[in-house]
């Protein structure tokens, strides 16, 4: 993944953060091979965007800059769709569900 954020010309920073965003990710749904990433990627990116969401309390601009990762990694590097709707991997009722979750974080 390294080698091809750099020949598209992403900052060193940038190459770091999206490969430690999907080393995380990695490691929370236990993936050990590429075809288990491939497998129902949707529906895992959206499990750990909520479990950053609500379990990490991370800002809304962090769990972007994750998600960005992840489409980048499922896109470029695997050549994999990331979902049907390329623009929009998630479904409104689960937008909705992660808005109530957080609502009552202080």
């Amino acid at each position: 993944m390294n080698s091809r954020l750099r020949r598209e010309g992403y900052t060193y920073s940038t190459e770091n953060s999206y490969c430690d965003w999907v080393k995380r990710y990695v490691e929370f749904h236990g993936i050990k091979s590429r075809s288990d990433m491939r497998g129902n990627a949707p529906y895992k990116a959206e499990q750990f965007l909520i479990y950053l969401a609500v379990n990490q309390n991370v800002s809304p601009y962090t769990q972007n800059q994750a998600l960005n990762a992840l489409f980048n990694c499922y896109s470029k590097v695997l050549e994999s769709p990331f979902s049907e709707s390329e623009g929009e991997p998630f479904s409104q009722e689960t937008e909705n569900s992660c808005r109530s979750n957080n609502s009552g974080i202080t």
